[in-house]
């Protein structure tokens, strides 16, 4: 019985050993601190900490771009124009003698660089051929900004196309700075002024959010929006709507000019601060001869005589009122002043003076065609952009 009891014994104690010891060994939670959530006499905290808050999380419903714009190189910097500054801006060229003509207009105007809205050699000689005109009136080295016209895609790519021949010319040309994808969704600086050349309306997408970034970036004073096509509205002949009022009021936003081509004549409208509402007439604003811009507001250019060919205004266009001046074979209009019906007027080129009389904000502009014809004159004022850090 005693040794009975002895083993036992033994085996209740190894039992309450192994019970209490797995407790000692769990961790205990640590208590809290005395005054945690107390201020110093002891009373509670008023405002006890709050859990940070969420991350934010993306806006599903946010539109979202198909295509990412690369890093733009180009400071983004307030800059200004360099005083009389002069740029040419044609479109619809060609291959030919008047074509030439044109050219050679550019170069005893003593332009500075020329910005051509589309259409370039319409296959009258290949690629090569085509910049060979230029090269043999302005030189070889001559800054030259283009925006694709539709006449141009099928020679635009590959070694010896549109795009490598000007993304070599743009090497030869170190004070045009550019950054994008070339005549398509490009941003360019020259001497103080900033283009915005785009293919809305010609080929490619996402062409609005584009414009929309580069035009809100800090910089530039003045800004310019590039592109070749029209909407109906916008331009004097038979084109229909092909751009879409979109690219046309975001440039109007931030106060930007809009330049084209496409339409085989001249065409200025007033000053417009309701472009696309056609019942208000796209707000025509102020005096034939002085477009004022600034946020909301903005005026289109067609220069679509470059060299190959003029055309009439046509008659649905007669009872528009937003133009000042019109240059067409059988009508000629400076200012709304009536000044001819030329039944086949010359090519010419619009050339724009900026940072003029001292002043950074203004400019003055004519088109002169090659028969030495002024066919309008204006001036216009811009409004001092608004200057952000970049972020």
């Amino acid at each position: 019985m005693t040794a009975r009891r002895i083993v036992l014994g033994l085996a209740l104690l190894a039992s309450l050993t192994a019970c209490y010891g797995s407790k000692r060994s769990e961790p205990r939670a640590p208590k809290a601190a005395p005054d945690a959530g107390r201020t110093p006499s002891g009373k509670p905290d008023a405002d006890p900490p709050k859990p940070a808050d969420p991350a934010p999380q993306p806006d599903a419903q946010a539109p979202q771009p198909q295509a990412a714009i690369p890093e733009d190189p180009l400071a983004p910097l307030s800059v200004m124009p360099e005083a009389n500054l002069r740029i040419a801006f044609i479109g619809d060229q060609g291959v030919s003698g008047t074509a030439r003509a044109v050219l050679e207009l550019i170069e005893s105007e003593r332009a500075s660089l020329v910005v051509h809205a589309g259409d370039l050699s319409y296959g009258q000689t290949d690629v090569l051929g085509w910049e060979a005109q230029i090269d043999d009136v302005l030189g070889r080295n001559f800054p030259y900004a283009v925006a694709a016209g539709n006449h141009d895609l099928d020679d635009w790519q590959g070694p010896q196309g549109f795009e490598a021949v000007l993304e070599r010319r743009l090497k030869r040309t170190p004070q045009l700075r550019c950054n994008g994808e070339l005549g398509l969704k490009q941003l360019c600086r020259f001497r103080g002024l900033e283009l915005v050349l785009s293919g809305v309306g010609t080929t490619g997408t996402d062409h609005e959010w584009y414009i929309e970034r580069m035009l809100a970036r800090p910089g530039a004073l003045i800004r310019l929006c590039v592109w070749h096509k029209n909407q109906r509205d916008m331009q004097v002949g038979g084109k229909v709507d092909e751009v879409g009022w979109p690219a046309y009021q975001i440039c109007a936003r931030h106060g930007a000019p809009i330049i084209t081509g496409h339409e085989h004549s001249y065409s200025r409208t007033y000053t417009l601060n309701a472009v696309g509402n056609r019942k208000r007439e796209h707000g025509k604003t102020g005096a034939p001869d002085l477009v004022t811009l600034g946020r909301g507001s903005t005026f289109v250019v067609v220069t679509g005589l470059g060299g190959h060919s003029s055309r009439s205004r046509t008659f649905d266009h007669a009872a528009d009122t937003w133009w000042a001046s019109i240059y067409a074979n059988d009508y000629q209009m400076e200012n709304t002043a009536m000044m001819g019906t030329q039944p086949n007027i010359d090519p010419g080129a619009l050339f724009i003076d900026f940072h003029v009389d001292g002043d950074p904000l203004r400019a003055r502009a004519y088109f002169k065609t090659t028969g030495g014809r002024v066919a309008d004159r204006f001036e216009l004022k811009f409004s001092a952009r608004e200057q952000r850090p970049a972020k």
